[in-house]
């Protein structure tokens, strides 16, 4: 009778959410309105998931969270193939959920003791440490704010000074005594929560214009599919993002610049905490005091940071959540149900990272399933080997095929070996013989993989020494799948109409994916350490060193995590300036048609691709062609290289021309390009006229055929 009654109020109230986003839908388009409504409309739809999975509502709120945030992913991602993403669509989705309101409630079994409505209690002295810690990190996200700038600037840590690591230092040990002495585990998770944010949203604060180039492509696509309903050609991939990204622009009317740019920051900071924590607790049958530090394992690696939104990094983020409920279901403490949805939300936002991380999740539900069978264990074990070992090359070349460009090139892949090895070589923008505090901090970039690697080892040792989990030796498996099939992908497979580095991105990816499967055995090295401390002599002592080391390892992460630009390394990123939207904005007025072309940077094309999106493809004998040039091996990319560095001849603006049969062409020079000073004295000799835009900082020289 009392689970009728719960079901009759959240109804209702999931109802008045409902009904709200409706609203808001079609007349009210106000973002807080259509914030209010979204709370109001899942929190309920939440608590009811707890009722009819037969869960503890106190222990799996968060859980189930994530089975509606995959179902949305799923049921959009179909409505995308089946139709569009449109309003209609989305207010459909929005029904959908309710119908689980249809189904009997069933009595709650108390599964689990993950309580997220415990009662909080406060001593004076913790919580003037928990007041400081959040000031720290609320005057840190302020500093950002104020240095926000719509300028060139290559890498975020020109913005701040040295105090800004030395307080994020401070923080982070503040954040790991309040880990280790609260008791409260929703405490722990909202913390880590908090300061993980802070961690995830440099870039989001400090460029309000945006940041990175890919970024930029993807929000173009979105803002075509919220104004059009698709994209043709409708490709089977990225939908998992795009299509969760327009649905809660149209239901919720925040403009979807924001939504893009902090939508993985924001799911990072809110899941990865409370996933990380329920599963090692659990698996290791312990309190969170001892597994919340391995939260901190993700940004530890700089290659794992979660700060740009794009479909990999939310490929990656889902990766990372199935990679630990996956240690906690072979533990026997875990809904599959999560595990699977999750795998089929992976594949809908990025497939080439979705597949293999499916082929793993069935792996995990099959050896579960007969373990006892020796024969059927080695068999699936053998079977995932190969599975992730050749999915990855198989889909490349069915996606070659599919695209019309036929069959890869194969060489042998011993003879060519040497590519998949180069992919582990330290990039060209390092310079030598630096001041000595620079080379220190750039040995320990490069010792950082090493390092993990060997915790991860050790780990695994250490845990099936204690425990002999035969189901574990998935995760190894799995690792040298994700290797094998990146050594395959460079050595073995060449796609002609890819250029190099392009071919070499996707196997360093996997590479880099490949260790995830040591983080839940790194985290029970940290554990055994702590409980090392616990018992250790000058136990206070041991337990500051290692708050102390900690918090320093992750400053200095925390550098590394984004794009830095010092006297060592040259490691620039992509923010596109108010400077690149006056040259796209000049040259869009003074045309009434888009009967032209024009070559420049990737920054000035981002946005071009802001303010029109897609607005113009040639159809040319060598296939379409966007009418800006975009570092993605087009034709157009190629003759702008050859403006900068092979001469600013005439008729290399003309043979771009050409090649699209249009009569008017622009080549764009900032001023911060290498040589920009040369490049514009040669194009002022061969153009037909050109405009100078602030004083010098971008150029735009005008070509007619």
């Amino acid at each position: 009778m009392q689970n009728i009654k719960n079901k009759q109020s959240l109804f209702f109230g999931s109802l008045l959410g409902a009904v709200l986003l409706t609203l808001n839908l079609t007349i009210i388009q106000s973002p807080f309105f259509g914030t209010l409504g979204l709370f109001l409309y899942i929190i309920p739809i939440i608590f009811w998931f707890a009722i009819l999975f037969k869960q503890n509502k106190e222990g799996n709120l968060f859980f189930n969270f994530l089975i509606l945030l995959s179902l949305f992913i799923i049921l959009n991602t179909i409505s995308y193939y089946l139709y569009g993403v449109t309003k209609l669509t989305s207010l459909i989705i929005i029904i959908l959920p309710l119908l689980t309101f249809l189904l009997p409630p069933k009595e709650i079994e108390k599964q689990f003791n993950f309580n997220f409505r415990e009662k909080i209690t406060f001593k004076l002295r913790h919580f003037s440490i928990i007041f400081l810690f959040l000031g720290i990190d609320i005057f840190l996200i302020i500093t950002l704010i104020l240095n926000r700038s719509t300028n060139l600037m290559p890498s975020p840590w020109q913005a701040v000074e040295y105090w800004f690591f030395i307080l994020y230092a401070l923080a982070t040990g503040l954040l790991f005594f309040l880990l280790y002495t609260r008791n409260s585990t929703k405490e722990r998770v909202l913390l880590s929560s908090l300061h993980l944010l802070l961690t995830f949203i440099i870039t989001s604060i400090l460029y309000p214009l945006g940041y990175g180039f890919d970024a930029f492509v993807h929000r173009a696509t979105e803002t075509w599919i919220l104004n059009n309903g698709f994209i043709n050609p409708k490709q089977p991939y990225y939908i998992g993002q795009y299509s969760l990204i327009v649905w809660l622009k149209h239901i919720t009317n925040i403009p979807l610049f924001y939504i893009d740019i902090y939508l993985v920051p924001i799911l990072a900071s809110l899941t990865i905490p409370a996933s990380i924590i329920y599963s090692l607790k659990h698996s290791f049958n312990t309190t969170t005091k001892y597994t919340a530090y391995s939260v901190w394992l993700i940004p530890f690696i700089p290659f794992l940071s979660l700060h740009l939104t794009t479909p990999y990094n939310l490929a990656l983020l889902f990766s990372i959540l199935i990679v630990f409920f996956a240690f906690a279901y072979l533990h026997g403490k875990f809904n599959p149900l999560i595990l699977l949805l999750l795998a089929i939300a992976t594949i809908c936002t990025h497939p080439l990272i979705g597949m293999p991380m499916f082929v793993f999740t069935i792996a995990v539900f099959l050896l579960k399933k007969y373990q006892l069978n020796k024969l059927a264990f080695s068999s699936i074990l053998l079977f995932s080997l190969i599975a992730l070992t050749i999915s990855l090359p198989l889909m490349f070349i069915i996606n070659n095929i599919r695209a019309g460009t036929g069959m890869p090139e194969f060489t042998n892949p011993i003879l060519s070996i040497n590519k998949f090895i180069a992919l582990f070589a330290r990039p060209y923008w390092y310079a030598k013989n630096t001041p000595i505090i620079y080379e220190l901090l750039y040995i320990w970039q490069s010792l950082i993989v090493p390092f993990t690697i060997i915790t991860g080892i050790i780990g695994f040792i250490l845990y099936q020494k204690k425990y002999t989990n035969k189901l574990l030796y998935l995760f190894p498996i799995s690792i040298f799948g994700f290797i094998i099939s990146a050594w395959l992908l460079r050595s073995w497979v060449i796609f002609p109409d890819i250029v190099s580095y392009e071919q070499g991105d996707f196997p360093l990816r996997l590479i880099k994916a490949s260790i995830l499967f040591f983080l839940p055995f790194i985290g029970y090295f940290l554990y055994s350490i702590i409980k090392l401390a616990k018992n250790h002599k000058f136990k206070k002592i041991f337990l500051i060193k290692i708050l102390i080391l900690s918090s320093i390892l992750l400053m200095i992460s925390l550098y590394l995590s984004y794009p830095q630009r010092n006297i060592k390394a040259r490691f620039p990123g992509l923010n596109v300036t108010d400077n690149d939207f006056k040259a796209v904005e000049w040259i869009h007025n003074r045309h009434n048609q888009y009967d032209y072309i024009v070559l420049s940077n990737q920054l000035v094309s981002a946005a071009a691709l802001t303010n029109y999106s897609f607005a113009k493809y040639f159809s040319s004998p060598y296939g379409e062609i966007f009418y800006y040039s975009v570092p993605t091996g087009g034709l157009l990319y190629k003759q702008y290289g050859k403006m900068l560095y092979e001469g600013q001849k005439r008729e290399y603006m003309i043979e771009a021309m050409n090649l699209v049969n249009v009569k008017k062409s622009y080549f764009i020079v900032n001023s911060y390009w290498a040589n920009a000073d040369k490049i514009i004295e040669g194009a002022k000799k061969t153009a037909n006229a050109w405009l100078i835009i602030d004083g010098g900082k971008v150029w735009i020289f005008e070509y007619s055929n």
